[in-house]
């Protein structure tokens, strides 16, 4: 699989599992989420947290074609957050949109959208629009370069004040590998990058079967 091309650090590219291979990812090592390709145009997710105070679980699907050019998707998702610790509390996430990726499985940039809604208790509130841009590049035999670019809409914020930049490398062997990058949320009116320096550090750990 190449270092697993269907995700970014972040976000997901427009290239999907082929019929038959899943795969895993586990951020921080307390979320794991699933893919499995049940045709080579037809994805299906499944995400989990452990158990920190919360219950939390999610579905993802992604319908695509591939072209000489690249890929071409749809992607939807959605997840449930249950708050156990202090009182019962509910959150719910639903989301997705389309995604573009321009190249191969070995190197792309991927153009997307996300549309999500979120929702407390049972008050949902949205639409949060995100348009996103990422570049994955083998540079090595084991070794990617990725950046991502999100533009995040939240409250009565427009597009374009919060810009989140993430980057990093993807090592890979066999069919495991590991991600280790940082995400650097940019804006004059946020405190949070001179609070983590040079960013929020993302480590990931994948596989595939």
């Amino acid at each position: 699989m190449d270092g697993d091309p269907t995700r970014l650090l972040l976000m997901p590219t427009a290239f999907r599992y082929p019929r038959g291979r899943f795969g895993i990812a586990a951020p921080y090592g307390v979320t794991a989420l699933g893919a499995y390709g049940v045709t080579d145009n037809l994805q299906v997710g499944i995400q989990a947290m452990a158990p920190l105070g919360l219950l939390a679980g999610g579905a993802s699907i992604r319908v695509g074609v591939d072209f000489s050019w690249g890929s071409a998707a749809i992607q939807a998702n959605a997840l449930g957050l249950i708050v156990v610790a202090g009182g019962s509390q509910s959150l719910g996430l639903a989301g997705g949109g389309p995604l573009v990726s321009i190249g191969t499985r070995r190197s792309a940039i991927t153009i997307g959208v996300q549309v999500s809604a979120i929702g407390f208790d049972s008050e949902w509130d949205g639409p949060y629009v995100t348009p996103h841009l990422g570049a994955s590049l083998r540079v090595l035999g084991g070794v990617r370069v990725l950046a991502e670019l999100l533009l995040p809409t939240y409250d009565r914020a427009s597009l374009g004040e919060l810009l989140v930049f993430i980057w990093g490398v993807r090592i890979f062997g066999g069919t495991h590998h590991v991600d280790a990058g940082l995400i650097m949320p940019l804006c004059p009116a946020c405190t949070v990058s001179a609070d983590f320096g040079i960013g929020i550090p993302l480590l990931t750990y994948g596989a595939h079967f």
